[in-house]
């Protein structure tokens, strides 16, 4: 075998070895090439997958969305149909129970309105029918008390307060003292001389009298009894010291204005006659006889 031949092997050789080489490189380009694709596929499969379930998610949560509408506005419209319904059956329902309270009110008020109203036509009677200056402020007392639990009637005089006549204060009304009342003070008695009635709870602010004992709390009143533009007796009334009582400022200020005019109309009618025969003159304050 020459040197040509040899040579000639060498490079057959060589190319059979180039021909296994590629083709075990192209089989493996082959492979992973088709490795890559089905990578991939297989990629492409999972975000079609997570997009469906993703969209299948939003159908659902738009679905549930609109489902909760449909169902609020059902029950909005439900409401609003049963709460006219309820309104036409309440009013109605309503109207005729606040026809009935409104005629058994109208039935009860009449009663408690008579009586006190009756109770005050009786009081002012009563003072119409006094005799004399001390009989009306006696009466005064009386019906004063009637519309609390207990009352005084106090002169004004220079000195201050004198004790008249007591009404539901135990060893008090049968025997009044001068000096009762004496040192009054800036009590309630005073206030009302001074500036009017005055009608409000007992404590630091309204100070009972000393006479009453009246702890704080209870209700108490004064109203001043004006003659001639002057106060000359003051009426006291309280719900007693327990606080059980009333004290009816209308009435007892009814009653306290209805004395004063009486006591100014005998004074003037007195001082008429009296100025007629000659005795007392037509000026100056009333003596309580």
């Amino acid at each position: 075998m020459n040197y040509h031949d040899e040579l000639r092997r060498a490079f057959e050789a060589l190319a059979d070895r180039l021909r296994e080489e590629v083709s075990r490189q192209l089989d493996s380009t082959r492979r992973e090439l088709a490795a890559a694709e089905t990578e991939r596929v297989r990629l492409a499969i999972e975000e079609a997958s997570a997009a469906r379930a993703t969209a299948e998610d939003e159908a659902a949560a738009r679905f549930a969305e609109a489902l909760h509408a449909a169902e609020e506005r059902a029950r909005d419209k439900g409401r609003r149909e049963g709460h006219e319904l309820g309104f036409r059956e309440g009013h109605g329902q309503g109207l005729s129970a606040g026809r009935e309270q409104a005629r058994e009110a109208s039935e009860k008020r009449p009663t408690a309105d008579d009586a006190a109203t009756r109770r005050l036509i009786d009081g002012l009677r009563a003072l119409d029918g006094a005799r004399s200056l001390s009989e009306i402020l006696n009466t005064l007392a009386v019906w004063a008390a009637g519309e609390s639990s207990r009352a005084a009637v106090l002169l004004v005089e220079s000195t201050g307060l004198r004790a008249w006549r007591f009404h539901g204060f135990e060893s008090l009304d049968h025997q009044p003292s001068a000096d009762v009342a004496a040192a009054s003070g800036g009590d309630i008695l005073m206030q009302a001389v001074q500036s009017g009635p005055i009608f409000g709870a007992s404590g630091q602010d309204l100070r009972a009298p000393a006479f009453a004992a009246l702890p704080d709390g209870p209700m108490m009143g004064a109203a001043p009894i004006v003659v001639g533009g002057e106060p000359v007796a003051v009426l006291y009334a309280d719900a007693g010291p327990d606080g059980r009582g009333q004290v009816s400022q209308v009435q007892i200020e009814a009653l306290t204005l209805h004395a004063a005019r009486a006591l100014e109309a005998m004074t003037a009618f007195r001082a008429a006659h009296l100025a007629v025969d000659g005795g007392w003159p037509l000026s100056g304050r009333p003596v309580v006889q």
